[in-house]
């Protein structure tokens, strides 16, 4: 299961570069599709720094996990799983449609 930890870390990692380019094409190369789609700039930022700190927990967990030599169960892997994902999405959403804010 704790491989599951580092390969989804992983993967949020790769989608906060992806938010990364997406913030340089949207602010300085100005992109006018990208602008017509990011509708909050700042929550998109939020966004970015939200899955690299997800990403960053997930490895912590898995490192921590591998020094100390257990197995996270199931369940554990699968709330850990949801939550860090469920996360970002709090400020992703919103920098897409401003409207869901509240």
């Amino acid at each position: 299961m704790s491989g599951l930890l580092l390969k989804f870390g992983c993967y949020q990692l790769i989608f906060g570069l992806f938010l990364a380019w997406i913030m340089v094409l949207t602010a300085h190369v100005k992109l006018s599709f990208l602008q017509k789609i990011i509708k909050s700039y700042r929550d998109l930022v939020k966004a970015h720094l939200d899955y690299f700190l997800m990403s960053l927990f997930l490895f912590s967990f898995f490192c921590l996990s591998r020094t100390l030599e257990f197995e996270p169960n199931f369940g554990a892997t699968v709330l850990i799983l949801y939550g860090t994902s469920v996360n970002p999405l709090g400020f992703l959403i919103p920098a897409l449609n401003p409207k869901v804010d509240s």
